[in-house]
Formats: structure tokens, sequence, C-alpha cells
């Protein structure tokens, strides 16, 4: 009974790692400090169906107005 209980268990494993993947190139919008996570954000332009990609870039305790503008020249 266990022998066939792990058969079942792991048979349905098999098929959980049927990933579909695709590839999408977005532009940045901008990018933001937001005081209460304490983590500089960037923001994706939407694409045609109004989504967009808010990615987390840096932790840090306070803005600092120097690192938001070089990350704003850098990216």
């Amino acid at each position: 009974m266990v022998l066939m209980l792990l058969f079942v268990t792991s048979a349905q494993q098999v098929f959980a790692n049927e990933i579909e993947q695709h590839t999408t190139t977005e532009t940045i919008d901008y990018i933001y400090y937001d005081t209460l996570a304490k983590t500089y954000y960037m923001n994706t332009y939407p694409d045609a169906s109004g989504g967009f990609w808010t990615l987390d870039l840096l932790c840090s305790n306070r803005e600092d107005k120097n690192m938001l503008e070089a990350l704003n020249k850098y990216f």
C-alpha cells in the first residue's frame, strides 16, 4: 500500500514542470522610492493591454536623491 501511494504521488509530480515561457521587451517609464517598503522600484510603460511591470531594484533605509538620480540615468 505504501509503494502504491508513493507511485501515485510521484507520477503527478512528473507533469508539474510543464511551463510555457515567453520573452518580452519592455521600456522603463520611471523609477521611484517607496517610503513604506523602503525600496526603489522601476515601472515599465503599459503595453497594448494596459499591463505593466513593477520591479524592485534596491532596498534602502531612506531615500537618497542622488541615488534616485543615478538610477534614473543608469536605466
